[in-house]
């Protein structure tokens, strides 16, 4: 954690407070501002929760954070601009940002609320990251089919029939699922907490280049 030593001072969580990201419109290159908003969750707040792998934690991004510097990952910066919206703000739960890293006692305590925080989310958005050469459609099409194939599972359906008529009809998805799924997202230990427990999780997938200012 010595990345966050001398960033933002935290103020302190009380009850059952969290805090949330609440970021606001800007170009794809814009400089990343954002503060920080201390809510109840007894007060049931509106706001998306990111799911997404730090990454590489000595490799860091300076944003501005309630008017001073913070560092970020580079893969949650790369997260919070293709997230951002041109028109409108957007309130965000963000570990990495909400926490406050060098409290342990708070970390430990906002573990504890994981379920909840992401329970309540309106939706949970999935980050898996710069996937070139794949598209959101693409990559959201190969999970259609993964939903498709565990209810014909379920059902019983799922035999070597349909498994060879999948396999002609959706190539692709099927190819394209398998490397989906050795991405490091899904080798987290709180995937399926974060993704399951709230009823609208998106996946968010993105081309390497970014898009035009």
């Amino acid at each position: 954690m010595d990345q966050f030593k001398g960033a933002l001072s935290h103020r302190p969580l009380l009850g059952d407070e969290i805090r949330l990201l609440l970021l606001p419109p800007g170009a794809f290159n814009d400089p990343i501002c954002c503060r920080l908003k201390h809510v109840s969750l007894s007060a049931c707040p509106v706001y998306e929760a990111l799911s997404y792998v730090w990454g590489d934690a000595t490799q860091t991004s300076p944003m501005t954070l309630n008017g001073a510097s913070y560092p970020i990952t580079k893969n949650l910066e790369s997260a919070i601009r293709h997230l951002r919206r041109r028109e409108g703000s957007r309130t965000l739960w963000v570990d990495a940002v909400g926490i406050n890293q060098l409290d342990r006692d708070e970390r430990s305590s906002q573990v504890l609320r994981m379920k909840d925080i992401y329970e309540q989310a309106t939706q949970v958005v999935i980050w898996i990251g710069e996937w070139a050469p794949y598209t959101g459609d693409e990559v959201n099409s190969a999970f259609r089919l993964a939903d498709r194939v565990f209810w014909q599972i379920a059902k019983g359906e799922y035999d070597q029939k349909v498994r060879e008529e999948l396999g002609k009809t959706f190539f692709k998805e099927i190819h394209l699922l398998d490397a989906l799924l050795r991405h490091p997202w899904f080798t987290r230990t709180w995937v399926i907490q974060e993704a399951v427990v709230c009823m609208m999780p998106i996946v968010v997938p993105r081309k390497v280049e970014p898009p035009v200012p």
